[in-house]
C-alpha cells in the first residue's frame, strides 16, 4: 500500500510522490508521458491511500532524484484519505528532525548547499529528493513578485528562507501562515526540482523548494 505524500505543479503537467507504507520509502512515480495531467489527479490528493501498476521500462536514475519509478498508469485511490489522526501518526513516523538529515551528510559537508541566498543540490549528487520535516516555524507569503513564498525553522534550530511553494493545492498566504502559528505540530514536506539554470547563474542546480506544508 502507498499513500500519496505530495503532488507538485510542475511548467508541464503534475509530479505525484508516494510513500511505501512496507519499504518505508519515498517513491516518484513516472508515467509513460513523464508527467501526469490535472485530469490524471483529479480523485487523487495527498493522504489518498493508493496502488501502483508498475511498470518494466527502466529508467535512467540521475541523482539526487533515486526515487523514480515507472509506472504503467495513473495510481488507483483505494479506500478514503487518511484520517486527521492518520494524518499526523503517518507524518509523525516518516518527518525527520532537520533538512540535513533529508538530504544527509557526507566527507566534504552537507548535500545541500546554500550559496547567493539559493539552497541546491548539486546534479549527480546525493542520493534523495524528498523529505518530511517536523517545524518549529513557518511562515508563508506573497513576495513582491507576486510568487507564494516559505520560510521555516526545522527542529534542529536551521532557519531556510524565500522557498518556492509548488503544491498544487490553492493556499492563501494570508490565511495559513497565522492557523499554522497555533499549530502545536508542523510539517514541512520538502523536495529538489529537476537540474534547472536560471539565468545569471554559474551551473545547472536542483533547488530546494517546498511541496507540502501541514499543521495539527
Amino acid at each position: 500500500m502507498f499513500v500519496v505524500i505530495g503532488l507538485t505543479q510542475m511548467h508541464q503537467g503534475i509530479c505525484m510522490s508516494v510513500y511505501d507504507l512496507e519499504l518505508n520509502c519515498y517513491l516518484r512515480p513516472i508515467p509513460p508521458t513523464v508527467r501526469f495531467s490535472a485530469d490524471d489527479v483529479e480523485n487523487l490528493a495527498v493522504f489518498s491511500r493508493v496502488e501502483l501498476a508498475r511498470s518494466p521500462e527502466r529508467l535512467l536514475i540521475k541523482r539526487p532524484h533515486t526515487e523514480d519509478v515507472a509506472v504503467h498508469r495513473v495510481p488507483t485511490a483505494v479506500g478514503s484519505l487518511l484520517t486527521t489522526v492518520e494524518q499526523q501518526q503517518f507524518l509523525n513516523r516518516i518527518a525527520v528532525k532537520s533538512v540535513h538529515a533529508v538530504f544527509k551528510i557526507d566527507n566534504n559537508g552537507p548535500i545541500l548547499q546554500h550559496e547567493n541566498g539559493r539552497y541546491f543540490v548539486v546534479p549527480g549528487t546525493g542520493s534523495y529528493s524528498l523529505g518530511t520535516v517536523h517545524a518549529k516555524s513557518v511562515k508563508v507569503y506573497t513576495n513582491r513578485f507576486g510568487k507564494v513564498r516559505v520560510d521555516f525553522q526545522d527542529n534542529s534550530g536551521v532557519s531556510y528562507q524565500d522557498l518556492p511553494l509548488v503544491s498544487v493545492d490553492n493556499i492563501n498566504p494570508d490565511l495559513m501562515t497565522p492557523s499554522l502559528a497555533l499549530k502545536a505540530n508542523k510539517y514541512v514536506r520538502v523536495s529538489l526540482a529537476r537540474p534547472f539554470q536560471p539565468a545569471g547563474w554559474p551551473r545547472p542546480a536542483c533547488f530546494l523548494q517546498v511541496s507540502g506544508i501541514h499543521g495539527y
